[in-house]
């Protein structure tokens, strides 16, 4: 199987990328393309040019296209793979089949964007959604019979070790780097939140030092931290009671699964594929609403250990890394 080769392409190596690679990594020799997507149009058009060049002379190296995300980056990988019949691979992962106009935010906020998503949707061999969620946005947007649901696989190994030492404590992950990013991923109503609840601690943990601005005054019982690395985001995740994800929608929501596997208990907006993770392991808030919020974290603050423990044993059965790497295999190998 080694024999095969992967031209990978992706514009940012998150983690979820980074998961992917490592798993195909084992079976089939990779080669990583960066698509640095910009929204100035003569960098896009030099990087598609660049692309285009790059799969005219090396296409014929590669036995399948492996596509993170489908957007402008992915129109030319999957129509170069149908011209030349190569297996394409396309993981679709919420920003793709998402569109919010208020914030202007997904593929289908732009028709060009959209054109190119919904190409590539439509000519890729096969397309991989990260949550059933996100199957059936898009299946709501094009008509396509079959999209195979992949969850995306979390490291159960690295939490295997963490000692939990719960306090009163209630917890947000978001990576915020534009303004934007605040309202998508509920870190405003979570201040909001925060100021009615004064005697506990919240804390926010991915905020760059140029979005804080828009939180000020930021209250006294509010910790704004920014970017920290994983193994020390562990120690946030095992010391708070309670996580909490308002965000506007969430295509999966790792944030919510790894404080899942540190036994914390979820409060989340219902919205996108954040009950498919949480389950009935948590809370959910029906609509932005304080009142309700504060209430249901009081709740979550007063559960015993059982149901941070049912929520640890929901992630281990539903979404590890290896459940991720066998269906990979299962779906690229064939």
């Amino acid at each position: 199987m080694k024999n095969k080769r992967i031209l990978f392409i992706y514009t940012s190596f998150s983690s979820f990328v980074n998961t992917d690679y490592m798993i195909l990594s084992e079976h089939y020799h990779i080669t990583k393309y960066k698509f640095e997507s910009s929204k100035k149009i003569f960098k896009m058009t030099s990087e598609q040019i660049k692309l285009k060049i790059f799969l005219l002379t090396n296409i014929w190296k590669y036995d399948l296209i492996y596509c993170w995300f489908a957007d402008y980056h992915s129109f030319l990988p999957i129509l170069f793979a149908k011209i030349f019949r190569k297996k394409s691979f396309l993981v679709l992962g919420g920003y793709d089949v998402a569109y919010i106009p208020e914030i202007r935010y997904g593929s289908f906020s732009n028709p060009l964007r959209a054109f190119c998503t919904r190409f590539s949707i439509k000519n890729v061999y096969k397309n991989i959604a990260v949550s059933h969620y996100v199957s059936n946005e898009i299946k709501n947007k094009i008509a396509i019979p079959n999209i195979n649901v992949v969850y995306p696989g979390v490291d159960i190994e690295k939490f295997k070790i963490l000692k939990h030492e719960k306090k009163k404590i209630i917890l947000t992950v978001a990576s915020v780097n534009i303004k934007k990013q605040i309202q998508l991923k509920g870190v405003d109503f979570f201040r909001e939140v925060a100021l009615k609840m004064p005697e506990y601690k919240f804390i926010i943990v991915g905020i760059s030092d140029g979005m804080k601005k828009y939180l000020e005054p930021i209250p006294e019982n509010v910790q704004v931290i920014g970017y920290i690395k994983h193994e020390k985001l562990l120690n946030f995740y095992k010391k708070a009671k309670v996580y909490c994800q308002f965000s506007m929608v969430e295509s999966f929501g790792l944030a919510l699964c790894e404080s899942m596997l540190c036994c914390c208990v979820g409060v989340v907006n219902k919205v996108g594929a954040l009950p498919e993770v949480l389950g009935d392991t948590g809370f959910y808030l029906d609509d932005k609403n304080i009142p309700n919020a504060v209430n249901l974290i009081n709740l979550a603050l007063n559960e015993d250990d059982n149901l941070g423990e049912k929520a640890k044993k929901r992630v281990i059965e539903n979404f590890s890394y290896g459940k991720r790497k066998k269906r990979l295999y299962d779906l690229v190998g064939n």
